[in-house]
Protein backbone atom coordinates (compact mmCIF):
# COMPACT_ATOMS: atom_id res chain seq x y z
CA UNK A 1 0.00 0.00 0.00
CA UNK A 2 1.00 3.60 -0.96
CA UNK A 3 1.58 5.54 2.23
CA UNK A 4 3.19 8.70 1.45
CA UNK A 5 4.66 10.67 -1.34
CA UNK A 6 7.04 13.35 -0.69
CA UNK A 7 8.78 15.54 -3.73
CA UNK A 8 11.95 18.15 -3.24
CA UNK A 9 13.08 19.96 -6.35
CA UNK A 10 10.76 18.59 -8.65
CA UNK A 11 9.80 20.81 -11.37
CA UNK A 12 8.00 23.49 -10.23
CA UNK A 13 7.19 21.95 -6.12
CA UNK A 14 10.12 23.05 -3.79
CA UNK A 15 8.70 20.68 -1.47
CA UNK A 16 5.26 18.92 -0.81
CA UNK A 17 4.75 15.84 1.23
CA UNK A 18 1.24 14.38 0.65
CA UNK A 19 -0.09 11.58 2.84
CA UNK A 20 -1.81 8.94 0.56
CA UNK A 21 -5.35 7.67 1.58
CA UNK A 22 -5.51 3.51 1.35
CA UNK A 23 -8.34 3.86 -0.91
CA UNK A 24 -8.55 7.14 -2.56
CA UNK A 25 -6.56 10.28 -3.25
CA UNK A 26 -7.63 12.87 -4.69
CA UNK A 27 -5.59 15.90 -5.84
CA UNK A 28 -7.69 19.16 -6.73
CA UNK A 29 -5.69 23.23 -7.21
CA UNK A 30 -6.10 26.04 -10.21
CA UNK A 31 -4.44 25.56 -13.38
CA UNK A 32 -0.95 25.40 -13.34
CA UNK A 33 -0.62 24.32 -9.55
CA UNK A 34 1.55 21.64 -10.42
CA UNK A 35 -1.33 18.76 -9.93
CA UNK A 36 -0.04 17.03 -13.46
CA UNK A 37 3.76 17.20 -11.55
CA UNK A 38 2.62 15.77 -9.07
CA UNK A 39 1.78 12.56 -10.99
CA UNK A 40 4.92 12.82 -12.90
CA UNK A 41 7.18 12.75 -10.21
CA UNK A 42 5.41 9.33 -8.97
CA UNK A 43 5.92 8.33 -12.64
CA UNK A 44 9.56 9.23 -12.38
CA UNK A 45 10.26 7.22 -9.31
CA UNK A 46 8.08 4.58 -10.48
CA UNK A 47 9.16 3.88 -14.09
CA UNK A 48 12.69 6.44 -14.35
CA UNK A 49 10.87 8.51 -16.71
CA UNK A 50 11.90 11.20 -18.29
CA UNK A 51 15.38 10.58 -17.93
CA UNK A 52 18.06 12.95 -17.74
CA UNK A 53 17.86 16.48 -15.79
CA UNK A 54 14.82 17.93 -17.05
CA UNK A 55 12.94 17.34 -13.40
CA UNK A 56 15.17 19.55 -11.66
CA UNK A 57 13.14 22.77 -10.31
CA UNK A 58 14.84 25.79 -11.28
CA UNK A 59 17.74 26.56 -9.70
CA UNK A 60 17.95 23.64 -7.85
CA UNK A 61 20.78 21.40 -7.42
CA UNK A 62 19.37 18.23 -6.99
CA UNK A 63 15.86 16.56 -6.88
CA UNK A 64 14.96 13.98 -5.13
CA UNK A 65 10.60 11.98 -4.60
CA UNK A 66 10.12 9.41 -1.87
CA UNK A 67 7.77 6.91 -1.44
CA UNK A 68 6.76 4.68 1.53
CA UNK A 69 5.18 2.01 0.31
CA UNK A 70 4.39 -0.89 2.92
CA UNK A 71 7.56 -0.54 5.13
CA UNK A 72 9.48 0.35 2.48
CA UNK A 73 10.75 3.69 1.58
CA UNK A 74 12.29 4.36 -2.22
CA UNK A 75 13.74 7.35 -2.73
CA UNK A 76 14.68 8.59 -6.55
CA UNK A 77 17.84 10.81 -6.33
CA UNK A 78 18.76 13.28 -9.71
CA UNK A 79 21.42 16.03 -9.95
CA UNK A 80 24.22 16.66 -12.26
CA UNK A 81 26.45 14.42 -9.91
CA UNK A 82 24.01 11.87 -8.79
CA UNK A 83 21.81 9.49 -10.73
CA UNK A 84 20.27 6.71 -8.19
CA UNK A 85 17.60 5.45 -5.86
CA UNK A 86 17.74 4.19 -2.37
CA UNK A 87 15.63 1.11 -0.99
CA UNK A 88 15.49 1.46 2.95
CA UNK A 89 18.75 2.95 2.77
CA UNK A 90 20.09 0.44 0.08
CA UNK A 91 21.68 2.49 -2.67
CA UNK A 92 21.33 1.08 -6.58
CA UNK A 93 23.62 3.14 -9.02
CA UNK A 94 24.16 2.27 -13.04
CA UNK A 95 20.87 1.21 -13.50
CA UNK A 96 20.56 3.35 -16.95
CA UNK A 97 17.24 3.69 -18.51
CA UNK A 98 15.66 0.84 -15.99
CA UNK A 99 14.76 0.83 -12.00
CA UNK A 100 16.45 -1.40 -10.33
CA UNK A 101 14.64 -4.99 -9.99
CA UNK A 102 14.45 -4.95 -5.91
CA UNK A 103 12.45 -1.37 -6.56
CA UNK A 104 10.34 -2.97 -9.19
CA UNK A 105 9.15 -6.02 -7.45
CA UNK A 106 8.00 -3.77 -4.43
CA UNK A 107 6.09 -0.97 -6.77
CA UNK A 108 4.95 -3.46 -9.04
CA UNK A 109 3.41 -1.14 -11.69
CA UNK A 110 4.19 -0.59 -15.26
CA UNK A 111 3.27 2.05 -17.90
CA UNK A 112 -0.40 0.91 -18.02
CA UNK A 113 -0.96 2.03 -14.10
CA UNK A 114 -0.60 5.85 -15.42
CA UNK A 115 -3.53 7.73 -17.12
CA UNK A 116 -2.40 11.37 -18.41
CA UNK A 117 -5.58 13.67 -18.33
CA UNK A 118 -5.93 13.27 -22.20
CA UNK A 119 -6.11 9.27 -22.17
CA UNK A 120 -10.04 7.53 -22.11
CA UNK A 121 -10.82 5.59 -19.00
Amino acid sequence: MLKSLTIRNFRLHKKITIDLDPHITTIVGKSYAGKSTIIRALKWLCLNKPAGLSVLRWGSKQARVSLTVDEHKITRIRSKSKNLYKLDGHKYEAFGNDVPNDVTKILNVTEINFQGQHHLP
